[in-house]
């Protein structure tokens, strides 16, 4: 680094970096004249982009690494969710009487309840996860709230209402139950199918 005065009455000092790449004149940043070359990133060796640019572009796509690997991950879960789905509704499908009393035994034990609110979290986190991916976003951030309020409403009406509501399904009709778990194995497939675009993909 060298200094040079250009004369004794302009009063402007000359700084140079050798290389020739930045020079500054050092009353005119002292009054806001010009921007200070000198505080700007040093640029690399082959002179093209500064550091902290390369740094920063190497950290973006670090990050969208980091995001395409969730929602890799998300749509594989919430595949296998909805392959889950399918496999229960069919069961319900062909023995709808053995789905509605697996249901009822299951939502007598401790923790039950606690366990079919956490599914339905699980499962609004996959669905706002992954639709930015999927054939369909805009249903998917809908369904993360009628993940969400159907949680609530579990949490809120407590085991004993949710007994008595199993107890309403076991009366209705072999054909409304099979009707209902058809619905859900469609439900199922079309989680599969709007994710495809992630998993196929990978």
């Amino acid at each position: 680094m060298k200094t040079e005065a250009s004369g004794p009455r302009s009063g402007r000092t000359f700084v140079t970096i050798e290389g020739g790449r930045h020079a500054q004149k050092q009353d005119d940043y002292l009054h806001g004249g010009v921007e200070n070359d000198l505080l700007m990133p040093l640029v690399n060796r082959r002179g093209r982009q500064p550091l902290a640019h390369g740094r920063a572009l190497r950290l973006r796509k670090s990050s969208e690494r980091q995001a395409a690997s969730m929602i890799s991950a998300g749509a594989f879960v919430l595949a296998v969710f909805g392959a889950l789905i399918v496999g229960l509704s069919s069961w319900g499908v062909l023995f709808p009487a053995d789905l509605v009393t697996f249901v009822r035994t299951f939502m007598q034990r401790s923790g039950s309840i606690l366990v079919a609110v956490a599914v339905r979290i699980l499962l609004a986190a996959l669905l706002w996860i992954t639709a930015p991916a999927s054939h369909t976003p805009a249903v998917f951030k809908v369904l993360t709230g009628v993940a969400l309020f159907a949680a609530l409403v579990i949490a809120i009406a407590g085991s004993e209402r949710i007994s008595r509501l199993i107890e309403y399904v076991e009366s209705w009709p072999e054909l409304a139950v099979r009707l209902q778990c058809l619905a859900g194995v469609a439900f199922g497939l079309f989680l599969i199918w709007s994710v495809s675009p992630v998993w196929t993909a990978a």
